[in-house]
């Protein structure tokens, strides 16, 4: 039995149909994963990086830029915030570190102590920024000061009672976004 020309011609329109649907659909498919993602959308994605940081009372703070994105310094800000081991009060407080206090690897502060300018401009990828420990007996660090009161030592990560203990390190754009976050044990 042999097809004739009309039966040949009739067997192409369903395929030509199902392809064009298969491929419209693939098409929708890619505009709303598109929407989905973000992709049309105008704002500019968040910074992200990852911290590592170490505090020894006796050497100071080192806080290492890990990975993720460049990151404007004068846009940023560093708070430490006293985990649940300093008590369920302690958490309510947190200090911002003054950028004067932070110290690239040559020992320039990021923001000069004279003229209030910004000399470190950003902070990349593989960079450590540093806070040198107090000089002399019974001063303490500066940005960890979270209460001030009669027992506020104990509340401070340079107090001695507090070797062992925890705090978080966090890093904030000027918007208050958070950047990244860190736990960081407090060492002798």
């Amino acid at each position: 039995m042999t097809l004739s020309a009309r039966e040949k011609d009739s067997a192409v329109s369903p395929v030509v149909g199902v392809m064009l649907m298969l491929v419209v659909t693939i098409i929708i498919a890619a505009v709303v994963s598109a929407f989905a993602g973000g992709l049309s959308s105008g704002e500019e994605s968040p910074r992200q990086a990852t911290l590592r940081a170490t505090y020894s009372q006796t050497t100071g703070m080192v806080i290492e830029h890990a990975s993720g994105d460049t990151l404007e310094a004068s846009k940023l800000e560093f708070v430490i915030r006293p985990t649940a081991q300093f008590g369920s009060s302690a958490e309510n407080f947190a200090s911002t570190i003054n950028q004067k206090y932070l110290n690239n690897t040559a020992g320039k502060p990021w923001v000069s102590w004279t003229t209030n300018a910004q000399t470190v401009t950003s902070f990349n990828p593989g960079d450590t920024a540093y806070i040198v420990p107090p000089v002399h007996t019974g001063q303490y660090l500066q940005p960890e000061v979270w209460y001030r009161s009669a027992t506020a030592q104990t509340w401070t990560i340079s107090h001695p009672n507090n070797i062992g203990r925890s705090f978080y390190l966090e890093l904030y754009d000027s918007s208050g976004k958070m950047i990244a976050k860190t736990e960081v044990v407090i060492s002798p």
